[in-house]
């Protein structure tokens, strides 16, 4: 009984064994049932795959090597239709025999999830030696070893990279809607959920695309970043990466950034949503650093340069009431 691939499609190898055994007349009945039913098939789906002349050869040589001697009774080949079943027969057993190799073969290399919550950061180093740093409410996935050819992290939330430079292995961070690919350089990534996804760059060079558009990406050098929009574009600009990063320090600085700014960089940092109800904060500078312990310890800083106050709801949110500068 014939051998047949996970999908149930016979060898290739054993195929064309039988079709040598028809040919020299040596094939039993329910052999032949198999080759003419094969041959059914092929003939209905109009596969008449080319061969070359030393092919041709090769085969008529095999097949006439087991014809009967001299005076027996003659054996008619039909040659084309027996070119056609073996090329077709090799293409099937290439395709089954792949599907059996990736199904069956391929060991699947373990992927490692890191995490953090409200409240943590954390660093990550990764199986090549390059540094991540994790802001809060964040996850990032990575497979316990690295493809030979390039190495590909997935990220949820915000992180910091600092990528050992590797020219034969590209680096690349997949978000829910960017691509980034690097060599070697440091970058700040914010792919937080319900915010906008925005890449910026602190040294190096790094190539940016939208996911599924990977041949329309912008190059960043240090200082500038792109942010998609909700129409899908990106959006490039000029910023200052270090401050845009400073999340992963353990202070917070403000260099007389007004305070709807400083509110800004709190959601942004701590990725919660911060509702400033303000008369007009807009003339107030503040000039301060803080440790970075949580929204709560620095709005309670910042409560000392300006008059405000807030309220931590259940879900993290927070609510301020601005009433004006004390400087």
């Amino acid at each position: 009984m014939l051998l047949l691939c996970k999908s149930g499609t016979m060898i290739k190898e054993q195929f064309v064994n039988l079709l040598h055994k028809k040919a020299a007349g040596t094939a039993s009945i329910g052999e032949m049932k198999q080759i003419e039913e094969t041959f059914k098939r092929l003939e209905k789906s109009g596969q008449n795959l080319p061969w070359t002349l030393a092919e041709q050869a090769e085969i008529k040589q095999r097949i006439q090597s087991k014809l009967p001697i001299k005076g027996a009774r003659q054996v008619v080949i039909d040659w084309k239709r027996y070119l056609i079943a073996v090329a077709a027969s090799l293409l099937i057993f290439i395709a089954t025999y792949g599907a059996y190799q990736e199904y069956s073969f391929v060991p699947q290399i373990p992927m490692i999830q890191r995490s953090t919550n409200s409240s943590q950061r954390a660093q990550v180093i990764l199986p090549d030696g390059s540094l991540v740093h994790l802001n809060v409410n964040t996850t990032l996935t990575f497979p316990e070893v690295f493809d030979v050819g390039q190495r590909i992290v997935k990220l949820e939330g915000e992180a910091f990279f600092e990528v050992k430079k590797n020219p034969d292995k590209p680096f690349l961070v997949q978000t829910e809607r960017l691509i980034t690919t690097v060599l070697g350089t440091s970058f700040n990534i914010n792919a937080a959920t319900g915010a906008a996804s925005i890449v910026s760059v602190n040294t190096g060079k790094v190539e940016v695309s939208v996911v599924h558009h990977a041949g329309d990406g912008l190059i960043l050098h240090p200082d500038q970043q792109v942010e998609l929009t909700d129409s899908g574009a990106l959006e490039f600009s000029e910023v200052n990466s270090a401050g845009i990063s400073s999340w992963k320090s353990n202070e917070m600085r403000f260099e007389l950034l007004p305070f709807e700014e400083v509110i800004s960089m709190l959601s942004r940092n701590y990725h919660v949503k911060i509702t400033l109800r303000e008369n007009s904060a807009k003339g107030c500078l503040i000039k301060a650093s803080y440790t970075n312990n949580g929204v709560k310890s620095i709005l309670e800083g910042l409560q000392h340069l300006a008059n405000f106050d807030f309220l931590i709801l259940e879900n993290g949110d927070v609510i301020i009431d601005y009433k004006n500068c004390k400087n």
